[in-house]
């Protein structure tokens, strides 16, 4: 272990911004001073926007390295859920609703406003936020099917398609996780229905 991961480590145990010598406390949800995190940020948005047009130049996706016509591919627009919508559904729009009041920390999850750790929310947020999540991710794959499925991305070249097709279906399994930390959070209510006899109070 070299003595620069050694520092990070300690800095990192002592909640301590882990940027060289700052002795700053780190931002919330973060390992690094609110001005170290944003400068850290800008240097991040600056790399990406560099690698976007590098991409774009060399006829790439600006988001991955395959070939492709338009800024994204098909598999990175329904990564990104910009796959065309074939109904709109309620239960979508509420998941919009949720996420405006949601911000993300540093663990990759999304809290509500004002709430810094995930066991400060009641049961029922948590089960509303993660079903609305997990509903979200369902619909996206199901637009990004019919858009990896439609006449047009029949033009596409095959190995095109499959990647549209696998960015479609992974986001079952990130909604399966979703449904996942609601079923663990509510194992206590495991086992069949218990119905009172008729007649009984």
């Amino acid at each position: 272990m070299t003595a620069a991961t050694e520092l990070y480590l300690e800095k990192k145990v002592a909640q301590l911004c882990t940027y060289h010598r700052c002795k700053c406390a780190p931002a919330e949800g973060a390992q690094l001073c609110p001005r170290h995190l944003r400068k850290q940020r800008k240097r991040d948005a600056r790399y990406k926007a560099r690698l976007r047009a590098r991409r774009r130049h060399a006829g790439q996706c600006a988001f991955c390295p395959a070939k492709s016509k338009t800024y994204r591919c098909m598999a990175c627009v329904i990564k990104a859920g910009f796959a065309p919508r074939k109904s709109v559904q309620s239960s979508v729009d509420k998941s919009a609703r949720i996420a405006a009041r949601t911000v993300m920390h540093g663990d990759g999850r999304t809290r509500y406003h004002g709430q810094a750790r995930r066991g400060q929310q009641s049961r029922a947020q948590l089960d509303e936020q993660d079903l609305a999540d997990a509903i979200a991710r369902l619909q996206r794959a199901k637009d990004g099917l019919a858009a990896a499925r439609s006449p047009e991305a029949q033009l596409l070249p095959r190995i095109q398609r499959e990647d549209a097709e696998r960015a479609a279906l992974a986001q079952l399994e990130l909604a399966g996780r979703f449904l996942d930390d609601v079923g663990e959070r509510n194992s206590r209510l495991n086992g069949p229905v218990r119905i009172p006899a008729s007649g009984r109070r």
